[in-house]
């Protein structure tokens, strides 16, 4: 995989077990790249098998911090690991930045508040629809952790993950959304 520099606030290694494979990494710097994680997310789990009401709830959660990254942070990385716990396999997103932190984070998870003249709907969603959530903000930056489980094994993931990586070496043109 190709590894991205983690300028995470939070280390990793208290969510992401050292036995988690990366599957996929992004530096997400504009919104052309939320076009390039979702492509190569939806790729790889369609590779793999994953049922379409999975794959839904990965997609929005991936679209949805990757957008708040750029919104509220000008940037961060997104990475995608799979996990592997007795009989069942996991996928699992981690994101994060650096920038200035979310001030009043219970209030962030309620429905319908946003700071950012949207429906506010992102994060709480994102929390429901995982099967684990967990976040951590400061002055310094954000770290979002978020689990579901998947019936696919994770060496299936695994070998998906490498050809949408070896398409992703194809440059695809950037088509500028009417944003």
């Amino acid at each position: 995989m190709t590894q991205i520099q983690h300028f995470c606030t939070y280390p990793q290694s208290e969510v992401v077990h050292q036995a988690d494979v990366l599957l996929l990494n992004w530096e997400i710097v504009d919104h052309f790249d939320i076009q390039i994680v979702i492509s190569q997310i939806k790729k790889m789990l369609k590779m793999s098998g994953v049922d379409d009401l999975v794959a839904s709830k990965l997609l929005t959660t991936a679209s949805e911090l990757t957008w708040n990254m750029i919104k509220y942070a000008k940037g961060g990385t997104l990475s995608c690991y799979g996990r592997m716990d007795t009989q069942k396999s996991a996928i699992i997103l981690t994101a994060c930045d650096q920038g200035k932190g979310i001030a009043d984070l219970a209030l962030a998870l309620k429905d319908q508040y946003s700071t950012g003249n949207t429906l506010g709907l992102g994060l709480p969603s994102v929390k429901r629809m995982m099967d684990y959530f967990e976040i951590k903000t400061s002055i310094k930056g954000t770290f979002v952790f978020v689990l579901l489980w998947v019936d696919v094994l994770i060496d299936a993931l695994k070998q998906n993950a490498k050809v949408v990586e070896q398409l992703a070496l194809t440059p695809i043109p950037k088509v500028k959304l009417g944003l």
